[in-house]
């Protein structure tokens, strides 16, 4: 018996323990998204990631560097480290201290695709730490972007009393400690935001996907040159729905990624209370002539913290944010279309890798 379905451009969310099949959701605008390889271990940690690829305790909130000249073609990922006596086994809350900072490290991979690898993660590796008051704890949340032979990099930085400010920091070469400048505050006292994902533009039209403490919402910014940064509160971009897995709260994830139509993919992290803790990655699509604007939106979570043990600290696990899922890497796999290797830090000590396809529709001839 032959069945109609529907085509649906945004459907409705779908319950964060429910996973649809993404091929439901068709039509002129029905992208669809599917997850086609999670490894069972992190590939970066102090225990239970082989070989043992980090000597930090913690190791989360990854975001890709892509090669470039500045790099000696080398790529890899910017990674959170810090060090702290939570034990495996045993999730516990690890704040930065004067003694033991959250720092940025460099760590090359090792190999590529089909399963990407890295080399140990050592205190060598280390790029950027404290470096004044307003970062005396250190740096956190990293998200790196390339553009005409610079590397742009927001950041949180966590002053004395643990309060954050996100931060812009340049590099023509990010592997290394001695290449940094330090542009200090996106915003100032404008906009309490608490990350930004960086879409450059050709046309010197640059985009920041921005989110803030205590908003609930991904909004805009705009830059001419990518240093000085005008926040447009009332252009949002993205807002919780009314059910299911991102009704609390939606954040962006790495920078937008195009697609093979000319469109945006935007991965972006999700909590289903607007208090609770970031635990889902959901995906949506942006226009590629205007990147504020959504086409679709996807139904369920792609990744969630209910998928692995080491998100959790499960036996053998060390955990800092327990059930916390949080992307902030990703880079497009030269050699498939619209597939994307994508990075994420795990209950605060973890970086986890998934590779996620996007199907997307034939343009429709009306």
């Amino acid at each position: 018996q032959e069945q109609l379905f529907l085509c649906v451009a945004n459907p409705p969310a779908a319950p964060r323990a429910m996973k649809l099949p993404a091929a439901l959701f068709c039509g002129a605008r029905g992208y669809s998204a599917r997850v086609d390889a999670y490894p069972k271990e992190p590939v970066i940690g102090f225990t239970n990631a082989p070989p043992h690829t980090s000597s930090f305790v913690l190791a989360f909130n990854p975001t890709y560097v892509e090669m470039s000249p500045g790099t000696g073609n080398a790529d890899g990922l910017l990674v959170r480290v810090q060090n702290c006596s939570s034990p495996a086994g045993e999730c516990r809350a690890c704040p930065p201290t004067a003694e033991d900072p959250s720092r940025i490290a460099f760590v090359h991979q090792g190999c590529g695709e089909p399963e990407p690898c890295y080399f140990p993660l050592t205190d060598d590796d280390v790029v950027l730490g404290p470096n004044s008051t307003a970062d005396a704890l250190g740096l956190a949340d990293p998200r790196i972007v390339y553009h005409n032979g610079t590397y742009y990099m927001t950041y949180l930085a966590i002053d004395g009393t643990g309060a954050t400010e996100l931060q812009l920091a340049t590099s023509p070469d990010p592997t290394g400690a001695s290449h940094w400048t330090r542009l200090g505050s996106v915003f100032g006292s404008a906009k309490n935001a608490t990350s930004g994902s960086i879409l450059p533009s050709a046309e010197g039209k640059h985009v920041m996907l921005v989110s803030g403490a205590g908003d609930t919402r991904i909004t805009a910014a705009s830059s001419s040159d990518l240093h000085r940064w005008v926040h447009h509160d009332d252009k949002v971009v993205l807002e919780p729905r009314s059910t299911g897995f991102d009704a609390g709260r939606v954040e962006a994830g790495p920078s937008p990624m195009v697609l093979t139509d000319g469109n945006y993919v935007l991965f972006y992290n999700a909590a289903e209370e607007k208090d609770g803790v970031l635990s889902d990655v959901g995906y949506a699509v942006l226009s590629g002539a205007d990147p504020t604007k959504v086409l679709f939106r996807g139904s369920a979570p792609l990744i969630s913290a209910s998928d692995r043990a080491w998100t959790a600290g499960g036996p053998g696990y060390v955990c800092s944010d327990q059930g916390a899922v949080k992307l902030d890497g990703g880079v497009a796999i030269p050699a498939e279309a619209n597939a994307f290797r994508l990075y994420f830090g795990a209950g605060g000590a973890y970086v986890g890798t998934v590779k996620v396809v996007v199907e997307v529709p034939a343009p429709v001839v009306v």
